[in-house]
């Protein structure tokens, strides 16, 4: 073993008065604690990792079934497509997602909620502000379990949950599912359970709440990935969520009353505006084009449409804008997306 792998290793010191009877002396009681408060902290950093994979695996999983229902090969290729767009929004999560404490009081503060019971939010907020991670990781983990026994007693009949603790639920899961923090395992897949069985009329009010607190771009297509799903709920917010996304890059009055976008109409609203976006906006109008794409399941105008935004944005800046990140990011970014969905092998003349 070399020095270096020694380094972290607490000494054992042999004592020079006595070696002739071999005793040693254990490192102090200082050097314990430090050791042990570093064992302690790497600890919590791999199940903070752990917890952020079982998000993006969960999003893998949801797809992957909707494929498996149908065998088609279409149904195959957009799951391929909805994983890489997952992929992306992953790595770009710990710098774009909101904080804890940002996420909760907007939600705090959304006018559509101040006649529930939000002491749930009220209480994840104070407990966050302690910034003791161990205990904020098994209070937040311990709220997951009550919320699945919840469900669980709710599918027995015995109705546990009514649609004001559905609404405020939803936004906690979808709020804790996304921010920029400590996050309990399975937020997604519970929240999932929950959007399976929930009235339209809940489904709209988590909508708006969420529209509400989350005003940038970046933060509403995060928050369209938690929630997204097969079933009608699922798709209402999602749909809703991107809608928003949409209106906060391109301002129109019927954005939010007409959440089923076609790709057509979101590359053709990007194309008139892209100029005047900055690079932020233009990566965040990517995203929303992306997964307009996926959930929309295209016909071939549509994808011609989607050919033409992506060919807008490739174009080169001024020669001193060409090799920095943001480009790049953008860059990279409309190349993915011709390849998922191909669309460079489309007919150029329209028949």
């Amino acid at each position: 073993m070399s020095d270096e792998d020694n380094e972290d290793l607490p000494s054992i010191l042999f004592n020079d008065n006595s070696k002739k009877s071999g005793d040693f002396s254990m490192p102090s009681a200082d050097i314990l604690a430090s050791q042990r408060a570093r064992e302690h902290e790497c600890m919590q950093e791999l199940q903070d990792l752990r917890s952020q994979f079982e998000k993006l695996d969960y999003k893998g999983q949801l797809v992957r079934q909707a494929s498996n229902s149908s065998g088609s090969e279409s149904e195959a290729s957009l799951t391929t497509a909805v994983e890489a767009l997952h992929v992306e929004q992953f790595v770009q999560h710990a710098v774009l997602a909101p904080t804890p404490n940002t996420l909760l009081h907007a939600l705090l503060g959304a006018p559509i909620l101040q006649a529930y019971d939000l002491s749930l939010l009220n209480y994840s907020a104070l407990l966050l502000e302690t910034n003791d991670k161990e205990l904020i990781l098994n209070t937040l983990n311990q709220i997951i379990l009550d919320i699945r026994q919840c469900i669980k007693r709710g599918n027995q009949s015995e109705n546990l949950l009514q649609d004001e603790d559905t609404i405020v639920l939803c936004c906690w899961l979808c709020a804790s599912s996304m921010w920029n923090g400590p996050q309990p395992c399975g937020s997604t897949a519970v929240l999932s359970e929950l959007l399976k069985v929930a009235a339209p009329a809940v489904v709209e009010t988590v909508a708006g709440a969420l529209t509400t607190a989350l005003q940038e771009p970046h933060a509403l297509v995060e928050a369209s990935d938690a929630v997204w799903g097969h079933t009608s709920g699922q798709r209402c917010l999602a749909g809703r969520l991107l809608a928003a996304a949409m209106d906060a890059l391109v301002p129109s009055s019927d954005s939010l009353a007409s959440p089923s976008l076609t790709l057509s109409v979101v590359c053709g609203r990007l194309r008139c505006v892209w100029r005047e976006l900055n690079a932020e906006e233009r990566h965040a109008a990517l995203m929303v084009a992306g997964r307009v794409a996926v959930h929309a399941e295209p016909e071939i105008s549509d994808l011609k449409a989607l050919r033409d935004l992506l060919a807008l944005s490739m174009q080169a800046p001024a020669l001193p804008f060409r090799h920095s990140p943001d480009y790049l990011r953008i860059q990279v970014a409309a190349s993915r997306l011709q390849i998922l969905f191909e669309v460079n092998n489309l007919p150029t003349i329209d028949s």
